[in-house]
């Protein structure tokens, strides 16, 4: 199912890199509750049972697993600035492995 649903969204592309944000659904409900506010109404997603978002994290776990070289799980539990830290090394090497060579030799004046 993700597979054909991947194929519809991105219509062929692929990302060079994916960052999944992983944290166990409970967290992450209660994260966004916070957020937004307990009397605030809950988004569609925020209304999907634990199950479904426990389904969800898994299908998407699983697609890290079959594509290491693209995807980097991230731990979303972590503090903010370990976060933080975790992505931006991953783009910045990301972003040097994709850069060309420069050529270190002076050029004549």
């Amino acid at each position: 199912f993700m597979d054909a649903l991947e194929q519809v969204a991105i219509n062929g592309m692929m990302p060079d890199m994916t960052l999944i944000f992983d944290i166990d659904p409970a967290e992450g409900l209660r994260r966004a509750t916070l957020r937004r506010g307990a009397e605030a109404v809950a988004d569609r997603f925020e209304k999907e049972t634990l199950a479904i978002h426990q389904a969800r994290r898994e299908a998407f776990l699983a697609i890290a697993k079959a594509e290491p070289e693209r995807c980097i799980v991230v731990d979303a539990a972590a503090e903010p600035d370990a976060v933080e830290n975790v992505v931006t090394a991953a783009v910045f090497a990301a972003l040097a492995a994709r850069a060309p060579a420069r050529d270190r030799q002076a050029t004549p004046a």
